[in-house]
């Protein structure tokens, strides 16, 4: 009878523990789509950080655009309809109980329909588990890929924009438009993000106020233009505080 009364001891320590380590693991949750309009609202009180707004990929269809390395709002500009069409919440995939420095990590597929997606963490605030999510934009549909992203390799398929190659694009630009003063101005490239769509082609993102080239009132005030290099003119282009 001892014996018994010890081994069901045992068996609800162990419980006990694998329910408290359970409760310690945060995982976080999948991001979810939003109506553009919402998202682009909830930024109307988020001023600008030390970074301006960053690319993750630029095709002839689609652009994906964030900001605060994209731990809130990721944004789908279409070209063809030259409009905000979707937005992803990206914020639950960080648990309440991390903190500090952190980014979503974004990688896109040729055609920029699909994307993967985690939460990255700097090494010493990450948590014992981070979920690694597959999008479907066009449908906005999104399944698991992997419980941990520890060990999942990207596709090679999928590849994303680096620092580095918007900052070069962004800089050619910028001395484009500062030899031809038909194009439209950067306003202070530092704060002016730009991509190449082709040969002729680039997407710029830039403050409103030609006046104001730091950060301004915030992320909201900023516009999305598409340049024709070689006819010297924007063929087309919003402002995001309008689809507010």
């Amino acid at each position: 009878m001892k014996r018994k009364s010890f081994s069901v001891f045992i068996i609800a320590l162990l419980v006990l523990a694998s329910a408290g380590c359970q409760s310690k693991t945060p995982a976080g949750q999948p991001p979810q789509f939003v109506e553009p309009k919402t998202a682009l609202a909830a930024m109307q009180a988020t001023p600008v950080g030390t970074d301006p707004w960053q690319l993750y990929y630029a095709g002839p269809d689609y652009i994906y655009l964030t900001y605060n390395f994209g731990v809130e709002y990721i944004f789908r500009y279409n070209v063809q309809g030259n409009t905000i069409d979707k937005a992803l919440d990206a914020g639950p995939l960080f648990p309440a109980e991390t903190s500090g420095p952190r980014s979503t990590n974004c990688a896109f597929s040729a055609d920029g329909r699909y994307a993967v997606v985690n939460a990255g963490f700097v090494p010493e605030n990450q948590p014992p588990q981070t979920p690694v999510y597959k999008i479907d934009f066009n449908e906005e549909k999104i399944t698991v890929l992997a419980n941990d992203a520890d060990g999942f390799a990207t596709p090679p398929e999928y590849t994303y924009l680096t620092y580095e190659e918007t900052s070069a694009v962004t800089w050619e630009y910028a001395a484009l438009a500062e030899a031809n003063p038909e194009l439209p101005p950067l306003y202070g490239a530092g704060w002016c993000v730009a991509a190449r769509l082709d040969a002729d082609h680039f997407f710029l993102i830039r403050p409103n106020d030609p006046e104001d080239a730091s950060p301004g009132q915030g992320y909201l005030y900023y516009r999305i233009d598409v340049v024709n290099v070689a006819l010297g003119q924007i063929v087309q282009g919003i402002r995001l505080d309008e689809g507010v």
